[in-house]
């Protein structure tokens, strides 16, 4: 059974605000499903656009197979850190799985699937006011 940590927010991300306790529930039935064995989730401080607490996930890496965020979007909205942080797992072989959209990223193909979706929710977010009328 693969071990794998937890990342959820206690801030808004994409415009939602997912509490922490639906976060963890949906990442544990996750991992349920998945026969994965969860550890207790790392929360990101609410600090916007904080990835401290996902980026300092690297210091127990070792003791894990991989982290399972509560949804992709979770991932630094910022391009360039966004693909750092991909690349540096993929390179340590360490999996990133994403409860919500049940997606699992462990090759760079993976993370370029991932990179469409980011796209387009960014496309969808600058052109929520035509949509509001």
């Amino acid at each position: 059974m693969q071990k794998v940590r937890g990342y959820i927010f206690s801030s808004d991300f994409c415009g939602q605000k997912i509490p922490q306790n639906v976060q963890n529930l949906y990442i544990r039935n996750y991992c349920k499903n998945n026969n994965l064995h969860y550890m207790l989730s790392a929360v990101e401080y609410s600090i916007t656009n904080s990835v401290y607490i996902l980026e300092g996930l690297f210091d127990e890496i070792n003791n894990v197979n991989g982290i399972v965020l509560y949804s992709l979007y979770q991932l630094p909205s910022d391009n360039l850190k966004r693909k750092k942080f991909c690349n540096k797992m993929i390179k340590l072989k360490k999996k990133m799985f994403f409860a919500l959209e049940n997606i699992v990223v462990k090759k760079k193909e993976d993370f370029e699937k991932i990179e469409t979706l980011w796209r387009l929710k960014k496309v969808i977010i600058s052109n929520q006011s035509i949509w509001n009328y």
